[in-house]
Parts: structure tokens; sequence; C-alpha cells
């Protein structure tokens, strides 16, 4: 992956790698599961707010991973992340927006509809006036 050796102290160091292999699908498939089993079982917002920009880095990373599968939970943890941190998901909206607008026209329904689920969650942590605003500024993007 482009993650280099990135390291985030709320993710083991194991499962970092596991993410980026590159040769085994399956590999990253469970791994991404159990990153976002580690975002479920977080308690609150301040228990994540340290390594949320690492983390939601790593995870739009994996939103190019060419199984859908991994593609799809990855979309469904940035889901979990912006539930968890409402309002405080904003500084992240200006490299949110533009990926999830890219998978609003995914060629697989799976990725469209939990990516469709990731930007109602958006307009309720910052309202959907600013959303809405960013979608309609972007239907001419080429994938619509």
């Amino acid at each position: 992956g482009g993650l280099g050796g990135m390291s985030l102290s709320f993710v083991p160091a194991r499962l970092l790698e596991d993410l980026q292999d590159a040769n085994n699908w399956r590999v990253r498939a469970l791994a991404v599961e159990e990153l976002q089993g580690l975002v479920k079982a977080v308690h609150g917002p301040a228990e994540i707010q340290p390594h949320l920009a690492q983390l939601m880095e790593f995870l739009l990373a994996l939103l190019h991973d060419p199984n859908f599968k991994i593609e799809i939970t990855a979309l469904q943890t940035i889901g979990d992340l912006i539930s968890l941190m409402g309002a405080d998901i904003r500084p992240f909206e200006v490299l949110l927006m533009p990926q999830l607008q890219q998978k609003l026209g995914d060629n697989k329904t799976l990725v469209r509809h939990a990516n469709a689920k990731v930007v109602v969650k958006m307009m309720g942590a910052l309202g959907p006036d600013g959303i809405v605003s960013a979608l309609l500024n972007n239907l001419s993007h080429e994938s619509w």
C-alpha cells in the first residue's frame, strides 16, 4: 500500500502489517474487520481523538483497495468514526468528501450503498447544508 511505515499506537503493529499485505486480500480483509472491531470498542471520542488523523488517512487509503469487501469495511469503519466523533469530524470533511463523492459513482452497488450511509452520517454529524452543497458542486463528476 501507499502507507509506508505508518504506525498507529491505537492499532497493533501486526494489524498494520496485515492491512498492507498487498499479496493476500484475505489477510487484508480479516485485518480491516479487526480494525473495525477496535473502532467499535472505543468508549468515547477522547479515546480516539489523538489517533484520528492517522486512522482517517489509513482508512481513506483502504478505500482504494482492489477488493471491494475491504472497501466496504473501510467505509463502514469511517461511518463508525463519524458516529463516534460527531461534529469533531469536521476537520476531516475536506479529506472525506472528495472520496465519498467519487464512491457515489462506484460500479459496485454494495460500495455505493455503504458509501451513501457514510454520506448520511456526515450530514447527521455536520448538518446537511455543507454536505449537500459539496455534492451539488460535483454533479459533473465523470463517474456519475
